[in-house]
C-alpha cells in the first residue's frame, strides 16, 4: 500500500520520489542507472533527512526539484523539494549517497566515471551561482 491512510502518500513513497529524481538528474548526463550497474556500480544511500510540510495525495502530479549540494569524489549529498501541482511545498529533504561498488566499498567516481563526475560538477556550479 502506497498510503499512509486518509488517501496521503506513505513517507517511504517520498523516498522512492528522491530516488526516482536523482537517476533522471543522472540520465540527464547520458548515464543510466543500467550503466553504473553493468560496470559493477550504484548508489547507496547513507543518510536521509526528510521533512513532509503538507500530504501529497494519491494520483497527484508532483515535481521534484533535485539540487545537489555537495560533491566529495565517492560522496554525493542531494537537496530536493517536492511541490504539488498547485505549487505548495509537499517536502524537503537532502540525501547523501554514496558510490560503491558490488562489494559495498565506496569508488572514488572522479576516477571511475570522469564524465559523470565532472557534469555533477556542473551541477555543483549551478547550484552556486543561483545562490
Amino acid at each position: 500500500d502506497e498510503t499512509g491512510g486518509l488517501g496521503a502518500a506513505h513517507y517511504a513513497r517520498i523516498c522512492g520520489w528522491f530516488d526516482a529524481a536523482q537517476q533522471e538528474l543522472l540520465r540527464a548526463d547520458g548515464f543510466s542507472y543500467g550503466t553504473l550497474e553493468a560496470r559493477g556500480l550504484g548508489f547507496a544511500v547513507v543518510d536521509v533527512h526528510l521533512s513532509i510540510r503538507c500530504p501529497a495525495r494519491c494520483d497527484e502530479q508532483i515535481t521534484v526539484k533535485t539540487t545537489l549540494r555537495e560533491r566529495k569524489y565517492f560522496r554525493f549529498v542531494f537537496h530536493q523539494e517536492i511541490f504539488g501541482k498547485d505549487g505548495r511545498n509537499i517536502a524537503v529533504g537532502d540525501v547523501c549517497s554514496v558510490l560503491v561498488n558490488r562489494e559495498m566499498r565506496p569508488v572514488n567516481m572522479a576516477k571511475a566515471l570522469p564524465e559523470a563526475y565532472e557534469a555533477y560538477g556542473r551541477y555543483l556550479e549551478s547550484a552556486e551561482a543561483s545562490k
